[in-house]
């Protein structure tokens, strides 16, 4: 799973980066902010929009900006690196001013799972 936010983080720095030279003027459709529990801003998170190839990252500060938006229902969905994934669905940009979507993210504990104990050796 770590592995695969790494490679969308990427590919979304890439895309930004890209995309931001030829849409410089262009007036955001989607922008927010994705913070952890605290507030703390979170950078380089991914945010997308599922089943598009829609996507940005996160500056610095935690905000993002998305200057597309589908003319039906939608869903925006952020991803970060220790983070739980968390989603916002069934939105519809009415097309006078952006929609603000902002995320607050859980930490990602993984669970440690009892490990197997092998049995003491015989003593002879």
């Amino acid at each position: 799973m770590t592995r695969r936010v790494a490679v969308l983080v990427l590919i979304a720095l890439f895309a930004t980066t890209a995309m931001g030279r030829a849409t410089a003027q262009a007036v955001p459709r989607i922008t927010g902010v994705v913070t952890d529990s605290s507030g703390t801003p979170i950078s380089h998170a991914t945010v997308l929009i599922p089943g598009t190839t829609l996507m940005t990252a996160t500056d610095s500060t935690g905000h993002y900006h998305l200057d597309s938006a589908p003319a039906t229902r939608f869903s925006v969905r952020a991803v970060a690196q220790d983070f739980k994934a968390r989603q916002v669905d069934q939105l519809l940009w009415d097309g006078r001013k952006p929609l603000k979507v902002d995320f607050i993210l859980e930490p990602f504990i993984e669970e440690l799972l009892p490990r197997p104990v092998a049995p003491p050796a015989l003593r002879r």
